[in-house]
């Protein structure tokens, strides 16, 4: 920065020494002094493909993101289909949530098939999601996991999606085959689901996968208990009521109610008091 600083000092048409300062200070985290000095390369800038999305990143920064479309807009109309560019414009009009004219461009840098499409497919259909553009970021993930089979992610992401659109028959079977993500597998999940579509049977042979000794017999009592088998649930009482702290008030009044409905009354004592004085749920146990 320093060394560019001074030739641009002497000689402010050296549009090269302006390309390089700002490639230097947004490498130094300085996105508005590198946006200036990218500004005051665009006479060479223009002819490089590479230019127009490093400009539109430092305006993104800076939060101007009108300016930032159109920096891609302006390279776009220059290098036609440059997947640089057609990734940046799409993350943009996602973050705007813009979301119908994102599509077109999302499709658009899929297509050309470069800069890792299929993070790029997670990461698009994940910004979709969290927009609550469920049927496209479904759609998007139906069609990438098929194509980048190299990104294992992609199947419990969509199976992810089909649980927030109320599918969790879809979701449950999705998890099913899900491969492992980073050495984390998905019976939990798909025994989850399977407990939400009411198919008890299979939610508890699921369960039964879980690694986790705790998360296993948590998850199963929450099953049995929403199957209304009392006496089964019954079962796991001891192993949760000495860790009772930790769970959720309405773990704990599921857990009395069970105690209550097999005559335990003084575990169901112990179990009521665990709940604040003033919980709904205890109102309704006690009473």
């Amino acid at each position: 920065v320093g060394d560019f600083d001074a030739v641009t000092a002497a000689d402010p048409s050296r549009h090269v020494a302006w390309l390089y300062l700002g490639l230097a200070r947004y490498q130094l985290g300085q996105p508005a002094a590198a946006r200036e000095a990218l500004k005051r390369a665009h006479p060479i800038g223009q002819t490089l493909p590479g230019y127009y999305p490093l400009l539109a990143r430092t305006a993104r920064l800076t939060d101007d993101e009108r300016a930032a479309y159109d920096t891609l807009d302006e390279g776009l109309s220059r290098f036609h289909d440059d997947p640089a560019m057609l990734r940046e414009q799409a993350l943009i009009l996602l973050e705007l949530g813009l979301y119908e004219r994102a599509w077109p461009t999302i499709l658009a840098f899929l297509e050309l098939g470069q800069l890792d499409p299929g993070y790029h497919a997670s990461l698009f259909a994940s910004m979709l999601r969290d927009g609550g553009q469920l049927d496209r970021a479904a759609a998007l993930l139906e069609a990438a996991r098929w194509r980048y089979p190299e990104r294992p992610e992609l199947t419990p992401q969509l199976a992810h999606v089909y649980a927030l659109k109320g599918m969790p028959l879809a979701s449950a079977r999705l998890f099913e085959v899900s491969p492992p993500v980073a050495g984390r597998t998905f019976e939990r999940e798909a025994a989850d689901q399977h407990r939400r579509a009411g198919r008890t049977r299979e939610a508890l042979r699921w369960n039964a996968r879980v690694a986790d000794p705790w998360a296993r017999a948590l998850q199963r009592f929450i099953i049995l208990t929403d199957a209304g088998d009392a006496e089964r649930a019954a079962t796991l009482l001891d192993t949760l009521e000495p860790r009772a702290a930790q769970l959720d008030e309405a773990i704990v009044a599921r857990a009395a109610i069970v105690a209550l409905m097999t005559d335990q009354r003084d575990r169901a004592r112990r179990l009521i008091d665990r709940l604040p004085a003033d919980s709904p749920a205890r109102r309704v146990i006690e009473r």
